[in-house]
């Protein structure tokens, strides 16, 4: 909807919720370079590098960027969300994986 500024494609909510994706960054204990890691971890968290985020990633900011979202982000759903927990999908891995290829095949 944002990326290609058009009404031609919708979100579709899941009365269970939505699996709630949280991406990350890290140092690595033997990085080369940890301050310019530092450097480079405070960055990703400032304005101008968050309010690409939204079109580039196709994700919220980790950051409030008040009204600099794209206008297509006022008319997304707002799910319930809803997590495992690592003992459930050691649980559930195989199956889960096996429904899923079944499903795309």
């Amino acid at each position: 909807m944002a990326v290609e500024d058009t009404d031609r494609y919708q979100a579709a909510e899941f009365a269970e919720g939505h699996y709630l994706q949280v991406e990350t960054a890290a140092i690595t204990r033997n990085a080369e370079n940890p301050e310019l890691a530092r450097a480079f971890m405070q960055f990703m968290l400032t304005p101008d590098f968050q309010r690409h985020i939204p079109l580039g990633n196709v994700m919220y900011p980790a950051i409030e960027l008040d009204d600099e979202l794209p206008p297509a982000f006022d008319r997304l759903i707002d799910p319930d969300g809803f997590t495992f927990s690592p003992d459930e999908v050691q649980e559930h891995r195989r199956e889960w994986i096996r429904e899923w290829l079944n499903a795309s095949s």
